[in-house]
């Protein structure tokens, strides 16, 4: 336990390993930073042991090292697809205002947040997704919709945006690998006078788009903006996982993502929610979150 609760300075060895024997059962304890393994890896290492575990072989037919990422990623920013990428944000940011204008009046406002839990039971949940087939929306996209018009009406914007993780796992070795492939790329929201289902439909769409150009990264992005003078006011971002309890971290977290963005600490808030035994975050097979951030120029 006292392992488990102590974090891995990033100065430190990146991965512990603890072996513990009880007088019922034995087994280890492994942690890796965050800096070099992802919440799909996980689930990667897991499938590993439970075939190891079970006398069952488990050799991929295609991985890679993580070094030959690396090396990919680089190779990627000097291509023709990294040109298509960069022109495909061009064109999803600078062809017209990122977010609706936020009047000096709500500039003043203080963007601090309180962590509220809301579950859902069982019954609704089989409804969503009964909802979901029958539309054939995925439930991803469905509650990024929900999210999506949750964000209209309580800022009364009609054109915003807000982070979506993707897996950034384009070929078959990459997806047999460990390693920090998964990032944040901003879905773009236009509110139009639709049904829910064409909503939630169009929601879909954008992400599949989205999903074409997922190597072009969110430093890429970043720094597409501030050339184009862009900066960002304040960044809100809740982070989905049944474990580990995370509270007494999000303030560092946030003070990190601040520097990350060179911005001011206090404009960034970090909170932590679960979603009650649900879904793959409820299952332990990986951690998701959400972010809205407000861009100025």
């Amino acid at each position: 336990i006292k392992h488990t609760n102590t974090p891995i300075e990033i100065k430190d060895e990146l991965i512990k390993c603890v072996i513990f024997q009880t007088p019922t059962k034995s087994g280890f304890i492994l942690g890796l930073h965050h800096i070099i393994i992802d919440g799909f890896s996980t689930q990667i290492m897991a499938d590993f042991f439970d075939n190891y575990l079970n006398n069952r072989p488990y050799i991929p037919e295609k991985f890679q090292s993580y070094e030959e990422y690396v090396n990919a990623e680089e190779t990627y920013k000097n291509s023709s697809r990294y040109n298509r990428d960069k022109k495909f944000w061009e064109e999803q940011f600078l062809t017209e205002p990122i977010c609706s204008v936020v009047s000096q009046a709500q500039k003043g406002l203080d963007y601090t947040s309180s962590e509220q839990n809301s579950y859902i039971s069982n019954e609704i949940f089989v409804k969503i997704k009964k909802f979901c087939d029958t539309n054939e929306i995925s439930l991803n996209s469905f509650f990024d919709a929900v999210i999506s018009l949750f964000i209209a009406r309580k800022y009364e914007v009609d054109k915003f945006t807000f982070g979506v993780p993707v897996l950034n796992r384009t070929t078959a070795a990459e997806m047999n690998t460990i390693g920090l492939y998964m990032h944040i790329l901003p879905l773009i929201c236009n509110m139009e006078p639709v049904s829910f289902v064409e909503f939630a439909k169009k929601t879909e769409d954008n992400k599949l788009n989205l999903f074409r150009h997922q190597k072009f990264t969110q430093t890429d992005i970043k720094d597409l903006l501030k050339e184009k003078g862009y900066t960002v006011g304040n960044i809100d971002a809740t982070v989905i996982a049944q474990k580990p309890k995370i509270g007494k971290f999000t303030r560092q977290m946030a003070e990190n993502i601040a520097s990350a963005c060179q911005i001011d600490s206090d404009c960034v808030n970090v909170k932590a929610t679960t979603e009650e035994n649900l879904g793959f975050t409820g299952r332990l097979e990986g951690i998701s979150s959400h972010a809205v951030c407000l861009i100025e120029k």
